[in-house]
């Protein structure tokens, strides 16, 4: 396994590990923190960018031969459709509340997977940020 890519996954780890407990511990509610909306939204710029990397190094569809080469690659292909899918259905509710267009954000999901979910959190928070 090449070492950069065991450091790109390690550190993609180490964001939402900071992000996740960021979050437990000072919790999720509107606040004015400027840092509830930011980090998602550098999170999903920094992932788009790799993405494109991705994509220019293995092609539109590199992903789709890892996800059906094996018992694992599919597990793990399940596992993104119903975290993003989770993800989704629990924010659609505050979507609707903060103005914003479910329909609209499943399309961005469902073509451009955990980029368009950290889009949404963040667009979400910086919405609610401006009624708290």
């Amino acid at each position: 396994m090449n070492l950069d890519f065991q450091v790109t996954a390690a550190i993609a780890a180490i964001c939402v590990i900071g992000w996740g407990v960021m979050y437990a511990v000072r919790g999720t509610g509107t606040g004015t923190s400027t840092i509830r909306w930011v980090f998602p939204a550098a999170l999903s710029l920094g992932f788009a960018v790799y993405s494109l990397f991705a994509m220019r190094s293995d092609g539109v569809l590199g992903f789709w031969p890892e996800h059906i080469d094996g018992v694992w690659g599919n597990q793990i292909w399940f596992d993104l459709l119903f975290c993003a899918g989770s993800a989704f259905f629990l924010a659609v509710p505050r979507l609707r509340a903060a103005g914003m267009r479910p329909l609209l954000w499943f399309v961005a999901i469902a073509a451009t997977g955990g980029i368009a979910v950290l889009a949404m959190i963040a667009r979400l928070l910086l919405l609610e940020r401006g009624r708290a």
